[in-house]
């Protein structure tokens, strides 16, 4: 499969993720953010450890991808917190 695929499913998979959430559970709303941290914490520890050399290239690969989706999974967190506080500006 190609990365950018990849890439593009797994982004539309968490925006569903995060709009689910936003819809059933609004007392967790900071969740969203929560799984963003985790995914950068993960590819900081990956590149942290290709950098000691414990790591192979594929680590260095996977590493990327998780932080370039962790900054579009924080992106996507705070549009949609944004798009709630407007609306509900709208409506009061």
């Amino acid at each position: 499969m190609e990365p950018l695929v990849i890439l593009i499913s797994l982004t539309f998979i968490m925006a569903l993720f995060f709009y689910g959430i936003n819809i059933h559970f609004p007392r967790l709303a900071k969740l969203k953010y929560y799984v963003a941290l985790v995914l950068f914490a993960l590819g900081c520890l990956g590149w942290i450890a290709v950098l000691l050399r414990y790591g192979s290239l594929l680590t260095a690969v996977v590493s990327s991808w998780l932080l370039v989706l962790a900054v579009i999974a924080f992106m996507i967190a705070f549009l949609m917190d944004l798009y709630d506080k407007k609306k509900k500006q709208a409506n009061h």
